[in-house]
């Protein structure tokens, strides 16, 4: 079974445990009008979230670690919206079941996005998709706007994966389905029309750090198999990259108002590090550090595959996103940041900030097919 042939690799992982700047200069260039336009869409972005909702996000989790769901149910139903594909999109809903994934009740759900007419003949970029929210709500739907759109072009492939939430399911559960749902990937990728080497992770927030942690378990399994390929590259969107307060400028400066607030950040990470309202001190300090990519030890970051880092330059997980950039740069990772300095957080998945998801599925896009 995959897991079990895989269980040697996140233990490894685990057990290893400003000003707008760019990684690689000059790989990004926005107009003034752009920046303008995205500081206008991102206002009345915020202006029209209900007021009190954060904080009312907030409490339902932490209900829901005192052992009360009905308030994060209601929430998650909120967060799954209706999904209708473009014409030039074929979806295939599928469920990665017990053939393949023991350790996932159920299976794990995920959907193939293809497109309809493709602009190349030679095998399609394979984008393995890990949604945001938290690691506490979201959904294939949450998420499906981007997908749509990055696929309706032509030029790519996305599975989209449904991982199990917490608090019901505390780390490292998420990474064991996103590592799974990746190796089914990857042993499909040809029969899609794709190609094992061509197969990349990406997410956005905490999908972001999801994305990261599969790829540095699987390319430290891929460095060992004579089967298994490198991940062609990791695209990580305003990720989560330390799971706990980096007091940081932009935790304060963005802490409050910009889409996602410092106190349900930290709600968030109780949620997927431990799954109830108390822990012990020093347990919680040891989750941290195997949980945050940035904590990760330089001989496991200088495995990643070629990283994109999108971030929001108005973003509470600005700062941490940057730096992790630069660390991994300095070790010799192929990294890039590219920041959209007048957006906010949830550009991705929320409605709203249209100049700021357009601009993301080109840099996305382009990154993929290399150009």
């Amino acid at each position: 079974m995959i897991l079990r042939r895989l269980s040697f690799i996140l233990p490894a992982v685990l057990a290893l445990s400003s000003s707008v700047a760019y990684a690689r200069e000059g790989s990004f260039k926005m107009t003034s009008s752009q920046n303008s336009q995205m500081a206008y869409e991102r206002d009345v972005f915020l202006m029209s979230l209900p007021d009190g909702l954060q904080e009312s996000q907030r409490r339902s989790i932490r209900r829901s670690l005192r052992g009360d769901m009905s308030g994060l149910m209601k929430l998650r139903a909120s967060r799954n919206p209706d999904f209708s594909p473009s014409e030039n999109v074929e979806v295939t809903e599928m469920s990665l079941g017990y053939d393949d994934f023991v350790e996932a009740p159920g299976g794990i759900k995920a959907r193939l996005y293809k497109p309809k007419e493709m602009h190349t003949d030679k095998p399609l970029p394979l984008l393995v998709y890990f949604h945001g929210g938290g690691w506490v709500f979201g959904s294939l739907n949450s998420c499906a706007a981007f997908c749509d759109a990055l696929v309706a072009g032509g030029e790519a492939m996305i599975l989209a994966v449904d991982y199990r939430l917490a608090p019901e399911n505390v780390f490292p559960r998420q990474i064991e389905d996103c590592i799974a749902a990746t190796y089914y990937a990857i042993r499909h990728s040809e029969e899609w029309g794709s190609s094992m080497e061509k197969v990349s992770v990406g997410g956005d927030s905490a999908g972001g750090n999801l994305a990261i942690m599969t790829a540095l378990a699987l390319n430290d399994s891929a460095s060992k198999s004579e089967v298994l390929r490198p991940l062609a590259s990791v695209i990580a969107i305003y990720p989560v990259v330390k799971t706990y307060a980096d007091g940081s400028a932009s935790w304060k400066d963005y802490g409050a108002c910009y889409g996602l607030d410092a106190d349900l950040m930290e709600t968030f990470n109780q949620a997927y590090l431990c799954g109830t309202e108390k822990t012990d001190d020093h347990l919680r300090e040891n989750l941290e550090l195997q949980s945050s990519p940035y904590d990760m030890p330089d001989e496991v970051l200088e495995r990643l595959p070629r990283t994109l880092i999108l971030s929001a330059g108005k973003d509470i997980l600005y700062c941490q996103g940057e730096e992790f950039a630069k660390k991994i740069k300095r070790l010799g990772v192929d990294a890039e940041q590219v920041v959209f300095e007048n957006a906010c957080h949830l550009f991705i998945t929320v409605p709203g900030q249209r100049l700021a998801f357009k601009e993301a599925v080109k840099v996305v896009s382009a990154f993929l097919n290399d150009k």
